[in-house]
């Protein structure tokens, strides 16, 4: 009897009697044909599990590649490690006799070969020229299996060691709006690249892309951190730049003295000088500090050290007291013998107009010693007091100094 489900038969069930005599009856055959039902019902259903096992393994296997190489992008910003971990993946899951990776120089609208893929091979390809080219352009994945016959083919370009591809799959990796490189397979192991393998290309192509543009993104921010940490060790003064976390991001070796030895004592000198300059005192050392918070940046601290200058200021300041003093016994001296002239010598009319110029002469340069003590005395910026005054008293005073 046949083996038939909706209308299609593929399939016979047969019996036969092996003992001499016997007959098959019309029951049998009805008996034989519900069997035959049952197992064409059967086979159909293994059939269909069949296809759909291999089909959710293929998923299954595709999923683990995918998973696999978007774990590798997660874990490391090293493009040499999601590149191993892609060609690994490729061979296990999809094999083809050769991988490309070319990356996307945008200033220049060229298409270098990243190194580990083609280490050999340093020569740039203009995104005007060959398959590759045209993925880079349009932004549209190519699958072609006579690669020759295709209008973009550059056999200088899109050639495997020189010769004619069997068949090619290249699609573009892209991220957001742009594309950073191009990912080209060539001779799929098993047979030709189908309609199949688009869905799976492109999937791939998201985490490599991805893992493409993070690279490139740590390496221009490593690029800057690098030359702003060479910069700030030009100068010879304490310079960093703390984010907003208070984590310290750029560092010179003088702030980085100070920060090992005077940690505590450094920052809480910092937090009282934020947003204006001002001096503090660091270890044994005096300095005039400036921060300036920027926002997205962080805080920029500059810090000059003036530990030689206030030391400068404290002698100055300590001569010009022992100077003071010393001034004051000369004129001691100068008032008492003035008193002296007054009583015991005779003078004519204007001698005690001239007595009386001494006097106040001393008395005026007393007050200016007493003014200056008290001015060296002062820990703050001197201020200057302007108000009005009589100049002609002022005027009149002078010209009595001087008139003889």
């Amino acid at each position: 009897v046949p083996i038939t489900l909706g209308g299609v038969t593929f399939g016979v069930l047969a019996a036969a009697h092996r003992d001499p005599g016997k007959q098959f009856r019309r029951e049998d055959e009805e008996i034989l044909a519900v069997i035959a039902d049952y197992a064409a019902i059967a086979i159909q259903n293994a059939r269909l599990y069949h296809v759909t096992d291999q089909a959710l393994e293929r998923r299954i296997n595709e999923l683990a590649m995918l998973n696999e190489v978007t774990r590798a992008v997660s874990a490391s910003l090293d493009l040499n490690r999601v590149y191993d971990v892609l060609v690994e993946q490729v061979n296990n899951h999809w094999p083809v006799e050769a991988l490309r990776l070319y990356l996307l120089d945008g200033e220049k609208n060229e298409l270098y070969p990243f190194a580990a893929a083609t280490p050999h091979d340093s020569s740039h390809i203009s995104i005007k020229r060959g398959i590759m080219g045209q993925v880079v352009t349009t932004g549209q994945l190519i699958i072609n299996n006579k690669p020759d016959e295709h209008p973009a083919y550059d056999a200088a370009i899109d050639s495997l060691h020189g010769q004619t591809p069997q068949c090619v799959a290249c699609v573009p990796l892209r991220v957001q709006d742009h594309t950073v490189g191009v990912l080209t397979l060539y001779n799929k192991a098993d047979s030709y690249f189908t309609e199949e393998d688009t869905a799976r290309l492109e999937a791939l192509a998201y985490p490599v892309a991805t893992a493409v543009e993070n690279a490139r993104l740590f390496r221009v921010v490593e690029q800057q951190r690098t030359a702003i940490q060479a910069i700030a060790q030009v100068f010879h003064q304490p310079l960093m730049i703390i984010d907003e976390k208070g984590e310290t991001l750029v560092r010179n070796a003088a702030a980085e003295h100070l920060m090992q030895h005077h940690l505590g004592q450094l920052f809480q000198g910092l937090g009282s000088v934020v947003g204006r300059t001002s001096e503090i005192e660091v270890g044994d050392k005096a300095y005039l500090a400036t921060l300036q918070h920027l926002p997205e940046v962080g805080t920029i601290v500059v810090m000059q050290d003036i530990t030689y200058v206030k030391k400068l200021e404290a002698a100055r300041s300590e001569f010009i007291h022992v100077l003071s003093h010393d001034l004051k016994s000369p004129l001691m001296s100068i008032m008492g013998w003035a008193e002296v002239l007054r009583q015991t010598v005779h003078m004519d009319e204007n001698g005690p107009r001239y007595i009386r110029e001494i006097e106040e002469a001393t008395n005026r340069m007393s007050d200016m010693i007493r003014q200056l003590l008290r001015t060296i005395s002062q820990q703050d910026t001197v201020q200057v007091l302007r108000q009005p005054c009589q100049l002609e008293a002022i005027l009149a005073n002078v010209f009595q100094d001087v008139q003889g």
